[in-house]
């Protein structure tokens, strides 16, 4: 399996093929995204070398819709994930071309973008540009793509059945706000 991979706002897409993200990333990503999912909280991000980032996550519409969040000053916070933290970027990951196109809109809705066509084929995933958080932290830009890759292969090899309960698009539209 290929991930269609696109970065706005300039609209470049990549293929990263499954065999990119290792065995055992996924073995650290997949319960990850799992527990996050079923919690419905923010969680520190499952890699050690980032786990001073956190994540929220929500089902959209048979699609995935991920926020990312800056490390936070943690002088006065028991965990990192704790204190106040910022927003850093948003990301979704569709399975289908039906589900892509809502979570598509989802997405340029909630960024400042053009409005670029979705890719026809899917599975795809698309970053919005993490400006503000970029600025103050320019190195999330080498880790930041393959973050969302790992996550989005690992939500994209869950069993049907393993699936967390369908949330509408106004309650995952909240869940991502930032």
């Amino acid at each position: 399996m290929n991930l269609h991979h696109v970065s706005l706002p300039g609209g470049e897409m990549h293929l990263t093929p499954h065999t990119a993200i290792s065995k055992s990333v996924l073995s650290l990503v997949s319960p990850w995204l799992e527990q996050m999912l079923a919690s419905g909280e923010r969680m520190p991000l499952a890699l050690p070398e980032v786990a001073h980032y956190s994540a929220s996550a929500k089902e959209y519409n048979n699609a995935l819709v991920v926020t990312l969040w800056t490390p936070a000053d943690t002088c006065h916070a028991a965990a990192p994930y704790e204190a106040p933290s910022r927003f850093l970027a948003n990301f979704g990951v569709a399975r289908s071309r039906a589900g892509g196109e809502q979570l598509w809109a989802h997405l340029l809705a909630t960024g400042n973008v053009l409005a670029w066509r979705p890719p026809y084929a899917a599975p795809w995933c698309m970053g919005l540009p993490p400006v503000a958080g970029l600025m103050a932290r320019p190195k999330v830009l080498r880790w930041l793509p393959d973050i969302q890759s790992a996550i989005a292969f690992a939500w994209l090899r869950r069993p049907p059945d393993s699936r967390a309960p369908h949330v509408s698009g106004a309650r995952a539209g909240r869940a991502v706000s930032h």
